[in-house]
């Protein structure tokens, strides 16, 4: 089975603040670190695996207060990835990422990273990997306030 790519959800615009760790032909994500500054994400740090070897990738500020979620070791592997889009308002255009999930393999979803509160005009998303599939990698976009765009890569295990 090939690679799966969705996404992306959010803002639809590219730009200097793109990220595409999918390219590095990872074998799974073991670890993944969220950040936070005033309600929106600022800072999405992975560990990746190649065989043996691990590697781990940041992107965008790192803030003082972090969420971290580790798989393998009984939790399985990451088969869903999921959020909400806020859409933009007047004093920010572009809305943003305010929340992500992520599910198991084993059916282990973490808590939604909930840090604004929702309303109507948010867009929920979900990218689920088919049949024997995991994540290998994020692809996104962080502007000017926090993560506005982001994707999901599965390959098979």
């Amino acid at each position: 089975m090939a690679q799966q790519r969705m996404g992306p959800s959010g803002f639809q615009l590219a730009g200097d603040n793109s990220f595409d760790d999918g390219a590095l032909d990872f074998d799974g994500v073991k670890n993944v670190s969220i950040g936070v500054r005033e309600k929106q994400i600022v800072y999405i740090s992975l560990t990746y695996s190649r065989g043996e070897e691990k590697e781990t990738i940041t992107h965008g500020e790192q803030p003082n207060e972090n969420m971290e979620i580790t798989f393998g070791k009984g939790g399985g592997y990451c088969k869903t990835v999921g959020g909400i889009y806020k859409r933009g308002t007047p004093q920010l255009p572009t809305g943003y990422i305010s929340n992500l999930y992520f599910v198991t393999s084993e059916g282990q979803k973490t808590e939604s990273y909930v840090r604004a509160a929702a309303d109507e005009s948010d867009e929920a998303f979900s990218f689920t990997a088919d049949g024997e599939t995991q994540l290998v990698g994020l692809f996104g976009r962080f502007g000017q306030k926090g993560l506005i765009t982001i994707g999901a890569l599965f390959a098979p295990e």
